[in-house]
């Protein structure tokens, strides 16, 4: 999605969701 932030969605971006 567009929101990078969300690591789980975003594999790309490993960052914690939350």
């Amino acid at each position: 999605m567009c929101l990078g932030r969300m690591g789980a969605s975003s594999p790309r971006s490993p960052e914690p969701v939350g």
